[in-house]
């Protein structure tokens, strides 16, 4: 169940430990072993939930979509709290020298009015990456579903990196996303990395670098969302292929036109 039965009680909402609450603190030890002994090899970075998307875990998403129409106020109580909570998270993963990447699926469009993110899901989410550039770092972010509504405003928010749904345009996204930040995306990760072959994975990836390679500020071939459980073994091989095939420079573009 939700944390809080509801938006009434956003009073007992609090501000957390992030060295004894939860599964914070190992988190944050999963991490620093990671770091320890990849970090010289490869970026590490960890995973933090976007304020509105907490908001709909903390309250119920269909009470919060509620009550930014009845409770507003209480809403906007609710997102400060938690605004602050990842700051204090965020501000370990900085000490470690870790990325920070955002995933805030509840601010789809498929949910919600651009005017609605604008008021109660942007202000704060601005505010964690404005902390997070205050002290030195960079972040990226994804939402799942629909976003295209959201990427001019976007564009001002600073971050460094988005990462589409597949249900969204990569070649679109490099045109309006692509001067700003790198972007990444985005084969479908039900249809194809899950219930494809191989073969499939690989078309679907060739299809990706041969709209995105190019964008300004670069790409990351990724899958459109998280990998499902029981995603086979041979199709994250292929995702990984895929990039080292079609995406290794000098881009060979006759072969990203070619039929596969």
């Amino acid at each position: 169940d939700p944390a809080l039965a509801s938006l009434d009680e956003v009073d007992k909402a609090r501000l957390v430990d992030v060295d004894k609450d939860g599964r914070l603190p190992i988190i944050l030890e999963g991490l620093r072993m990671v770091k320890k002994e990849l970090g010289d090899k490869v970026p590490v970075s960890g995973t933090v939930t976007g304020p509105f998307t907490i908001a709909a875990m903390v309250v119920g998403t269909e009470k919060l979509l509620i009550g930014m129409i009845k409770k507003p106020d209480k809403v906007k109580q609710l997102m400060e709290v938690i605004t602050e909570n990842n700051e204090r998270y965020i501000a370990r993963m900085l000490e470690m020298g870790v990325g920070v990447g955002f995933a805030d699926p509840v601010s789809t469009t498929s949910l919600l009015r651009v005017k609605q993110y604008k008021e109660f899901s942007l202000p704060y989410f601005q505010h964690n990456v404005d902390f997070i550039k205050k002290n030195g770092g960079g972040c990226g972010l994804h939402i799942g579903g629909g976003s295209r509504k959201l990427w001019e405003t976007l564009n001002e928010t600073g971050i460094g990196c988005f990462g589409l749904d597949n249900i969204e345009d990569l070649e679109e996204a490099k045109e309006v996303l692509g001067p700003h930040m790198a972007i990444q995306g985005n084969i479908p990760p039900v249809d194809i990395v899950r219930l494809g072959t191989p073969q499939d994975v690989l078309r679907s990836g060739k299809e990706c670098i041969r709209k995105a390679w190019d964008s300004p500020n670069g790409f990351t071939l990724t899958s459109g969302c998280q990998t499902p459980m029981d995603t086979p073994a041979e199709n994250l091989q292929a995702l990984m292929d895929a990039a080292r095939i079609f995406g290794r420079y000098p881009i060979d573009v006759d072969l990203l036109n070619a039929d596969l």
